[in-house]
């Protein structure tokens, strides 16, 4: 398979979940011009961290709150290992 269809289709999936966005400094001009739009928002970062942001709710002081950086968490599995692969 390849590895940028590969890695397309797990960034598209982490996308689709929508549960943690991607953040991090971009490079200042572009080295990847050429490259797929969904893979140009990922290659061309310094660093990459993945966040999410939400209001304070009731969840943030129950148990709920376990249940949901669990799934987070499960949502970027395959993302840790596309990126430890590539390293």
């Amino acid at each position: 398979m390849d590895n940028r269809n590969f890695a397309k289709g797990v960034i598209e999936k982490f996308n689709e979940a929508g549960l943690l966005g991607v953040r991090g400094e971009k490079y200042k001009r572009a080295c990847y011009p050429e490259e797929d739009v969904v893979l140009q928002e990922w290659l061309e970062r310094r660093r990459i961290s993945f966040v999410h942001e939400d209001g304070l709710s009731d969840v943030f002081f129950g148990r709920a709150m376990l249940e949901c950086m669990l799934v987070a968490f499960d949502s970027v599995q395959d993302v840790y290992f596309m990126l430890k692969e590539a390293l």
